[in-house]
C-alpha cells in the first residue's frame, strides 16, 4: 500500500534521543507515522514532535550549483523538531561529528511543560 510506513529511518539516532530523555526523567517513544510524514517522537507528558527540518554544516571543501563537499569531521547533521501542540516552535537537536548529539533544547522544552 502507497505510503505505509517502512521502518527505513535512523532508529540509532532516535534510540538515542529516547535514552537520554529517559535519563531527564522522560519516557518517550518513536515511530514512523507513513513514508511521507516521516517520523514522530512522542514524549509522555509533554507533546509529540515532528521533524520540521533537516540540514547540515561543516567547513566546505568543495562547492558547485548541484552540490556541497564536506571536510571529514567537520559535518554536523542540524534536525529541527516542532511539537504537535506548538508548531511554530523550532527545537533544535545537533548530531555532531563525534557522534554524540546536543539535544539541551529539546530537555529544556520538556523540562518546561
Amino acid at each position: 500500500m502507497a505510503g505505509e510506513p517502512d521502518q527505513d529511518y535512523d532508529h540509532e539516532f532516535f534510540d538515542t534521543l529516547k535514552k537520554v530523555l529517559r535519563l531527564n526523567g522522560f519516557d518517550s517513544n518513536h515511530r514512523e507515522f507513513d513514508k511521507y510524514q516521516g517520523v514522530y517522537l512522542h514524549v509522555q507528558g509533554v507533546d509529540t514532535f515532528w521533524i520540521a527540518e533537516c540540514y547540515v554544516t561543516g567547513t566546505v571543501t568543495a562547492s558547485s550549483e548541484t552540490s556541497i563537499s564536506y571536510k571529514p569531521g567537520t559535518v554536523c547533521e542540524h534536525i529541527i523538531f516542532s511539537p504537535k501542540d506548538e508548531p511554530d516552535v523550532q527545537i533544535e537537536t545537533i548530531l555532531l561529528p563525534s557522534g554524540k548529539i546536543c539535544m539541551a533544547d529539546l530537555i529544556r522544552y520538556c523540562k518546561s511543560k
